[in-house]
């Protein structure tokens, strides 16, 4: 509501430029202010390439005079980072009606991989900043409000806790190494690659050391394959406990890739990680899937 005073604030300034009544009328209260009846953004089109943000918005102008507007734009950061710009031209608020707008903002894909990156460097928060300014002439020149600025925190929460325990070891063969606890969390990050690390706590039940071969892994979301990857090996200690760690990148070109996903998904996304271990027990291999690790996230851009 504070963001729609500050326009209404403007329009009051616009409506006694246009009447050329001059700022006597408007502290006079001659003239009344314009009222935005509502006012939404919602998602359009979506490809690798851009993302449409689509504005609505419905005005009464209450006096007997059309009020013009040269543009307004608009402009959508994103932790810091301009991600997407647009504008519409030559408004006209008819004289006592409703005057219903629409424009659209495009938004770049190209730079989400630069988003991506300060939003896990930022423990999954992003601040998203939208700026709207309106342009108007008078007397031959062009003038312009002060920005209006709507901000709104979003935390992401991909990984989240993705600590699980397990006890038993149901289904697999006599003597198969017990895997009791698996963490996930964000390793190194860069503008190119995403580092997952995978912390394995896995039981030797056997009275002789037992190799892993290698731990085989993948990372997808809305079943897109964001990374995959294969440890090196490692021996279990007989009756012991052994920390294993594996890592696993994302590469962060694929980010747009995931994005479109996410906003056809009415922004909601399901990470999956799961992989398996590779043993050698007496000479033959012995694959063990590692338990599935699933994380549903949402999103909430747009609204107000």
């Amino acid at each position: 509501m504070k963001t729609l005073k500050i326009i209404t604030i403007g329009f009051i300034i616009l409506i006694a430029a246009a009447g050329g009544l001059g700022f006597y009328f408007y502290k006079s209260g001659s003239l009344a202010k314009p009222e935005i009846k509502s006012m939404s953004n919602h998602w359009g089109k979506v490809n690798l390439q851009e993302t449409e943000i689509i504005t609505s918005a419905e005005i009464y102008n209450p006096n007997p005079v059309s009020i013009p507007i040269n543009r307004i734009n608009v402009e959508i950061y994103m932790n810091g980072i301009k991600l997407a710009s647009g504008e519409t031209r030559d408004i006209n608020l008819i004289a006592n009606k409703n005057s219903q707008i629409e424009f659209t903002t495009i938004l770049n894909n190209t730079k989400l991989p630069e988003w991506w990156y300060t939003n896990i460097k930022n423990g999954e928060h992003t601040t998203v900043l939208m700026k709207t300014t309106v342009y108007f002439s008078l007397l031959g020149r062009e003038f312009s409000f002060p920005p209006i600025e709507i901000k709104k925190d979003i935390t992401t929460n991909i990984l989240g806790s993705a600590s699980m325990k397990f006890s038993g070891n149901s289904g697999l063969p006599l003597g198969a190494p017990e895997i009791r606890s698996m963490t996930n969390r964000w390793g190194n990050i860069t503008l190119g690659k995403t580092q997952v690390i995978t912390q394995l706590k896995v039981y030797n039940p056997n009275p002789f050391p037992v190799p892993v071969k290698s731990i085989d892994y993948s990372i997808t979301m809305n079943n897109i394959l964001m990374a995959s990857a294969k440890s090196n090996s490692v021996e279990l200690p007989p009756h012991s406990e052994k920390v294993i760690i594996a890592y696993t990148y994302i590469d962060n070109k694929d980010i747009p890739m995931w994005w479109v996903s996410h906003i056809k998904n009415h922004e909601t996304t399901l990470m999956v990680i799961k992989g398996k271990m590779v043993f050698d027990i007496a000479g033959k291999t012995l694959e063990i899937p590692l338990p599935e690790y699933k994380k549903e996230f949402k999103t909430n851009i747009l609204s107000q």
